[in-house]
């Protein structure tokens, strides 16, 4: 996508290039998804079936939740009743706003800027 950004015209988007950003998401969320869930799944019938420790299943699921971090960013839960398309938006425009605060901050104390302005 960054090529097809360097090289435009107008900071106007063509339906293709639309299309062809949707189709580019659709891709990468499916394949993410996919690898997210069978490292999971593979951790979790390993464990169940008594196949490692649960010191072993402790460290991998730390390190699956280290690399894939929320699922929501955000980190909220969906209860079982379930959650609105509001709610979960909600989170993850506030998760977003929240880090690029946090990266703010971190930048300017790297810089040693003082204040958030």
């Amino acid at each position: 996508m960054e090529l097809i950004l360097a090289k435009r015209k107008s900071d106007l988007f063509t339906p293709a290039e639309m299309v062809e950003f949707l189709r580019d998401e659709i891709l990468t969320v499916n394949r993410a998804t996919e690898l997210r869930l069978r490292e999971f799944s593979e951790f979790v019938t390993a464990y169940t079936k008594g196949e490692i420790t649960p010191e072993e299943a402790n460290e991998r699921f730390s390190r699956h939740s280290s690399r894939w971090r929320d699922a929501i960013h955000g980190g909220l839960l969906v209860p079982p009743g379930g959650i609105s398309d509001e709610e979960i938006y909600r989170s993850i425009d506030e998760a977003a706003r929240l880090g690029e605060f946090s990266k703010r901050v971190s930048e300017e104390r790297g810089t040693g800027k003082k204040g958030l302005g």
